[in-house]
């Protein structure tokens, strides 16, 4: 499993005998997975492993080039704590910008 920096089932698969592989940046831990599927003729899968938020959003280019490969590749965030989120689950940008209104002077 590739993974980074860090996630619940990091620690979870480190127990259950399941080597993790640390990265410095999200989209090398997906690009790796990504090869190991491709190295093992898709007959194992590559899994990833990253934090929710920037984590989420970094590894977006490695999904993006395996999807577009057509290749499967499993990813999890793991999720954050409700309490820490900053914006509202349902927030919408749409209205401050819906009739060309300046934010900020």
């Amino acid at each position: 499993m590739t993974c980074f920096p860090s996630n619940a089932l990091i620690e979870t698969a480190a127990k259950a005998g399941i080597r993790p592989l640390m990265f410095r940046h999200e989209r090398g831990a997906i690009m790796a997975a990504d090869g190991y599927y491709r190295m093992n003729d898709g007959q194992r899968f590559g899994v990833a492993a990253m934090q929710h938020a920037a984590g989420a959003e970094n590894s977006m280019g490695g999904l993006s080039q395996a999807f577009g490969d057509n290749l499967p590749c499993s990813r999890d965030t793991g999720g954050g704590q409700p309490r820490v989120w900053t914006v509202d689950g349902v927030f919408h940008g749409e209205p401050g910008y819906r009739h060309g209104e300046r934010l900020c002077d």
